[in-house]
Formats: structure tokens, C-alpha cells, sequence
């Protein structure tokens, strides 16, 4: 039960409250994203939001990810994420990013892992911790434009990853241990969502506005102009008054 409850909060950190936040910085938000993937060194399966600049070339997010008990769990990873897109090709509806990098930091709990070594070992006498790990990682991604409604685009992507630890390991052991060994792959589908533009949003309701009267009945129409001009009758009055 503690593992939905950890992803519905850590969509409520990165996804809530869009017109809000609009309303105060008076700016298009950047755009947001949710993906789910399989695989990854991130649990069987795994969801992410992020957060990127207008251009998307830079995105943050936090992912969740769940190894159940029957695959040799239970294990539950959370990573904070960052991505990097440098070039891509687009082609009418269609994008191609073929080279996206990037690195996550997870941590892991379940089982016997602990942030800290036992007592009884020698202070320092491992450099890393059992539960954190630094990955990098590269990826290629296809996704496809959409029209109008909530998804801006939805993609596909393949990703492969390594950490710290297994090239610390992978390194004076070359000549036994292939890069094959160290690296580790995952695929998903990200749907990007489209971003919220405070200017949009009035403009729409100036439109509705605008559709509302045009739909009322000749007599509202009059009834509103004789409050409008008696109420501009009243205001001169008031000021020939005060002169």
C-alpha cells in the first residue's frame, strides 16, 4: 500500500496546481511529461515526471520504480533524474531525437539494504553505500505530435544505463569483465503534456464572454445598455456636483 502512495505524491510534486502557478509568474509554464518503463535499474517497472524548458533540451524529474517479491523483491527505488537532448530531426508530426543523455541518482530500500554500513566493518573500508547509486545513461527516442488536447506528444524510447559502482569494477578488471557486462537497458513511453500559457486561457474566456452576449435575447441586450448609460449618467452627476 506504501508504494501507490508514494507515487501519488510524488506526482503531487511535480504536476499540481499549473494555473496557480501560472497566475503568479504571469509566464508560460515549462512543459511537463509522464513516462512509465520497463526495466532500467530502476525496478521491473517504473513512472517519472519531469519537467523541462520550453525547448525541451533540459528536463528534471523523479521516477518510482517497484521490484515485487516474486522477481526478488520486494524493492522500491526512487531516483531524481536529469536529461539532456542536444540535436533532433522533425519531419511534419514526427521527431527523432537519436541521442539523448543523461544521469540519475537512486535510492533503494527493501530487503537488506541500508544507507549505512554495519558496525562491525571497518570504518571506510567500502567507499560506497549499499542503497545509493549514480547512474548515467543514454537513449534514443521517436515520438509523434499530437493535435489538440492534453498530450502534446508521445514518444517511445530505448535506454541504456550504467553506475558507479560496476565501472569502479569494470575498470582494472577489463581484461575479464566486457562492457557488456556493466550496461543495462530499459525502453518506455513518455507523453509529454502540453504547457499551460495564462494569455491563453484569457482568451478564451474573453471569447466565451463575447459568445455568451452575442447569444442573449435582444431585450437583455437593452436592459444591460440602459444599466450601462444609467449608470454613466449617474457618475457625471456626481462629478458636476463636486465641482
Amino acid at each position: 500500500m506504501r508504494g501507490p502512495v508514494r507515487l501519488l505524491l510524488l506526482l503531487g510534486l511535480l504536476l499540481p496546481a499549473p494555473a496557480v502557478q501560472a497566475q503568479l509568474l504571469r509566464t508560460p509554464l515549462p512543459g511537463r511529461s509522464l513516462a512509465v518503463q520497463y526495466a532500467g535499474s530502476i525496478g521491473l517497472a517504473s513512472v517519472t515526471a519531469m519537467r523541462h524548458t520550453r525547448t525541451e533540451r533540459i528536463g528534471v524529474g523523479l521516477s518510482y520504480g517497484r521490484v515485487p517479491r516474486a522477481q526478488g523483491g520486494p524493492l522500491d527505488t526512487w531516483a531524481l533524474r536529469f536529461l539532456y537532448s542536444p540535436w533532433r530531426v522533425e519531419r511534419q508530426h514526427w521527431r527523432l531525437e537519436p541521442l539523448q543523455a543523461g544521469l540519475f541518482i537512486a535510492y533503494t530500500h527493501g530487503l537488506d539494504l541500508r544507507a549505512t554500513w554495519p558496525s562491525y566493518l571497518e570504518k571506510g573500508y567500502y567507499w560506497w553505500t549499499p542503497n545509493f547509486r549514480q547512474h548515467l545513461f543514454l537513449r534514443s527516442q521517436l515520438s509523434y505530435r499530437m493535435g489538440d488536447g492534453f498530450a502534446q506528444r508521445i514518444g517511445a524510447y530505448f535506454e541504456v544505463n550504467t553506475n558507479d559502482l560496476y565501472v569502479y569494477s569494470w575498470w582494472p578488471n577489463r581484461g575479464s569483465i566486457s562492457v557488456g557486462d556493466i550496461l543495462f537497458f530499459g525502453a518506455g513511453v513518455q507523453v509529454y503534456l502540453r504547457p499551460y500559457t495564462p494569455k491563453e486561457r484569457t482568451r478564451m474566456a474573453c471569447r466565451t464572454r463575447k459568445d455568451t452576449q452575442a447569444a442573449a435575447s435582444p431585450r437583455t441586450r437593452r436592459v444591460s445598455l440602459l444599466a450601462a448609460l444609467s449608470h454613466r449618467t449617474g457618475a457625471m452627476r456626481g462629478c458636476a456636483m463636486r465641482r
